[in-house]
């Protein structure tokens, strides 16, 4: 199993990644003010009445911007070219990365999992920049755009959520419902526990 992280990300990278495309300007809302509600996250409230945590619509901006580079970055680097527009590509991933994405942007909001805006920044240069960059770089750069922040012990709904205590060493802990990973794409929703290891690996199960 990879670390906490890639399991909501390089899987998420080699796979979809999650969310929507297009740019963080782009967004049908106008954003207004954005208070602190002293509890989750900061809220941004737009002028259609709605509210959103401030990381939490950062996290799917930055999403939307991923997938439309990796869809960009697939027909100026990938040969032969692929058949698929860059637009139903784009669309094509969407699909494949809902629910997860919901359910991580959910997470960051109520702070079980952790946003982190440079990495992501990072992250996003890997797949618009040279068409040299490889699938490792990538998955380096992008495994630290989320961290899980809830212990061992702790309620939780994917592997994403789980916090590792010492970096992302890659052995745990993780969010399992009795001897089932839960990646966070389960339906209907996992009710799983972060645990140290995984009860697979230590035979339990």
């Amino acid at each position: 199993m990879t670390h906490n992280r890639n399991f909501a990300y390089a899987i998420f990278f080699l796979l979809f990644p999650l969310g929507a495309c297009g740019d963080s300007n782009s967004n049908s809302h106008d954003a207004g003010v954005s208070p602190s509600d002293g509890m989750t996250d900061a809220i941004i409230e737009y002028t259609d009445g709605s509210v959103q945590p401030s990381s939490k619509k950062a996290y799917l901006d930055h999403i939307e911007q991923l997938l439309q580079a990796k869809c960009d970055r697939a027909q100026r680097c990938d040969s032969p070219q692929p058949e698929e527009t860059v637009a139903e590509c784009v669309a094509r991933r969407e699909v494949e990365s809902h629910p997860k994405v919901d359910r991580i942007a959910d997470s960051i909001a109520a702070q079980g999992t952790a946003y982190d805006s440079m990495a992501a920044a990072s992250c996003l240069a890997t797949y618009t920049g040279d068409c040299t960059i490889t699938a490792t770089q990538q998955n380096a750069a992008c495994a630290p755009v989320i961290e899980g922040t809830l212990p061992v012990g702790s309620a939780c709904v994917g592997h994403f959520e789980c916090g590792e205590p010492v970096g992302h060493q890659g052995m745990g802990p993780y969010c399992f419902e009795e001897c089932t990973g839960l990646w966070g794409n389960e339906d209907p929703i996992g009710n799983g526990i972060c645990v140290a290891k995984s009860p697979i690996s230590t035979g339990e199960c």
